[in-house]
């Protein structure tokens, strides 16, 4: 730049003298200086890319503003319609069409429920007593389901099937598996009073029928031997008591000997004798057969061992595990017919005498007990068979065992509507009658419930909810 000399503060400076190495070309004097080139352009850049960077954000900041300022009041302009797959809720779109993944139809998204709107406040009344209502079974729709409505092609598709809920009878009689038992009352068990060896044994096998009071062996007993001669020497005194009754020391002994297991007329014979029974003979106390046989010749015995144990199959037990959801449905009393394909074309008729009154821990079934008479020996222990609990026919609203969805939390159905509709309905149901349950509450006559692909409805249903909840606004 020039400045004027005529200005204070002005100095004038020296010439600047030639450089004579360099030439006279090399002389830089003061002046306006030649901007260097591309200036222009780059500055004609900068200024584009400070534009540029404001657009940017000035887009970012409305496109994160404007959902909440067109959402801040709803209900004053309609939602866009969505669609969704239901395999893989993730996609979603604006319009239909096919799953990229599973090329499955997209679904409308359900719509979404406006807020409730706060109803003016009414004036005060005096307050009235409301009546008490009882809370109905199926009033509600259980937790985490939704009513569904499908097309007549999906619900082809799935293999929906559905029931009528009716009123039925007895839905025919509870076939259970039963067993042959021998009854309580039938078993005897044979113990010696006195420790001993057995001397000789008269019956040797299982399964051999004996008679009550047959010899089953015969055991020798220092003990009972040392009672005899105690019986011996006082019945040698010549005691006698009064009216021809023996005297106190002698019936003292023959009480011992009656208790150690001798039988009056072994113990008569000894007084007679005066002679000593060397080996005590060991009865059976019941007619039967013998299924315990825990001796042989020359061991030694002690009054806490089984010896022989007698079995009266003359009337036998069968015995039924009945599930605890069928336990209601079961009476003393209750006709029966017991079959087993051992005898084919047989049935033994019978009824319930005996419904135990606690279930099992590890089968959850209760035991069931009949008694049949069994004078031909047709029927023995072990063996298995059918049983057939006739019950008392009684009509009650019941519906089919596959309609019932159980979650531990709540049982429920989904009812049949028309247009496709399937909604969720909470049940309390009763006893079991066949492949059918007796309804207590939640369903009336006449209604239709889903009976086949329950679980798939069932999972829509819950699918949908969970959309639901999760959707914007919800």
């Amino acid at each position: 730049m020039h400045r004027d000399p005529s200005a204070p503060g002005y100095e004038a400076r020296p010439p600047v003298e030639p450089d004579p190495r360099r030439g006279p070309e090399h002389v830089f004097e003061e002046g306006d200086e030649t901007p260097p080139p591309g200036a222009r352009t780059m500055a004609v850049v900068r200024w584009l890319l400070l534009v540029a960077v404001i657009a940017a954000a000035v887009f970012s900041i409305y496109g994160y503003l404007a959902p909440s300022f067109g959402h801040a009041a709803p209900g004053t302009e309609k939602d866009a319609q969505r669609y969704f797959c239901p395999m893989h809720p993730q996609i979603t779109s604006d319009h239909p069409g096919e799953c990229p993944i599973c090329h499955m139809s997209l679904e409308p998204m359900p719509a979404r429920e406006a807020p409730p709107q706060t109803p003016p406040k009414a004036p005060p009344q005096a307050p009235r007593q409301a009546p008490t209502q009882v809370p109905s079974a199926g009033a509600s729709s259980p937790p985490g389901t939704t009513p569904v409505t499908l097309a007549l092609d999906r619900v082809q598709a799935i293999g929906v099937r559905t029931a009528l809920v009716e009123r039925r009878g007895s839905a025919g009689p509870l076939r259970v598996t039963a067993t042959v038992e021998v009854p309580e009352q039938g078993r005897a068990e044979v113990h010696v009073r006195a420790p001993g060896y057995v001397e000789s044994i008269r019956v040797r096998d299982l399964g051999v029928k004996v008679k009550a009071g047959e010899t089953l062996a015969s055991v020798y007993s220092p003990e009972v031997l040392q009672a005899e001669q105690e019986l011996i020497t006082i019945g040698g005194w010549g005691a006698s008591g009064t009216a021809g009754a023996p005297a106190p020391p002698l019936a003292a002994a023959r009480r011992k000997l009656e208790l150690l297991g001798l039988d009056k007329g072994t113990i008569d014979r000894v007084v007679s004798t005066g002679q000593p029974v060397r080996a005590v003979h060991l009865a059976s106390p019941t007619s039967g057969y013998v299924v315990v046989k825990n001796v042989v010749l020359g061991s030694y015995v002690m009054p806490d061992k089984v010896l022989f144990e007698i079995a009266d199959l003359g009337r036998v037990y069968v015995v039924a595990s009945v599930y605890a959801s069928q336990l209601g449905g079961v009476h003393v009393g209750d006709a029966a017919t017991f079959s087993t394909p051992s005898l084919p074309g047989r049935t033994f008729a019978t009824k319930v005498d005996l419904v135990h009154p606690d279930v099992d821990l590890a089968t959850r079934a209760g035991r069931v007990r009949l008694s049949i008479d069994n004078g031909d020996l047709a029927l023995r222990p072990g063996q298995f068979g059918t049983l057939e609990l006739v019950g008392k026919a009684a009509e009650a609203l019941t519906l089919p065992m596959d309609a019932i969805i159980d979650t531990g939390r709540s049982v429920y159905v989904f009812v049949a509507e028309e247009g496709g509709r399937f909604v969720p309905r909470v049940v309390e149901l009763g006893e079991q009658s066949g492949d059918r349950f007796v309804v207590l509450r939640g369903l009336e006559e006449g209604q239709r419930v889903v009976s086949g692909a329950t679980f798939l409805i069932d999972a829509e249903s819950r699918l949908q909810s969970s959309l639901g909840e999760s959707a914007p606004g919800r």
